[in-house]
């Protein structure tokens, strides 16, 4: 029995949150700054996946924020 346990956090929810919270992080800074905070409170990944199905940010966006915070990411 495998008893490893991965924490993840979607940081910008599932599906349409953003019309059900004002709290949901939307920008790419915003998005960077919850990723930096899921994983400094233990995350082991942290997930965006909503506004990058929705098209309302690219991921290559979400990545500049991140690396502007200086967290290393592939560009």
């Amino acid at each position: 029995m495998n008893t490893e346990i991965f924490i993840t956090c979607a940081v910008t929810g599932a599906g349409d949150t953003t019309s059900k919270s004002d709290l949901v992080p939307v920008t790419p800074k915003e998005i960077a700054e919850s990723a930096i905070e899921a994983a400094k409170a233990g995350a082991d990944a942290v997930l965006a996946a909503s506004v990058f199905h929705q098209s309302e940010l690219s991921i290559a966006e979400v990545k500049t924020a991140l690396s502007d915070a200086d967290v290393e990411v592939r560009l």
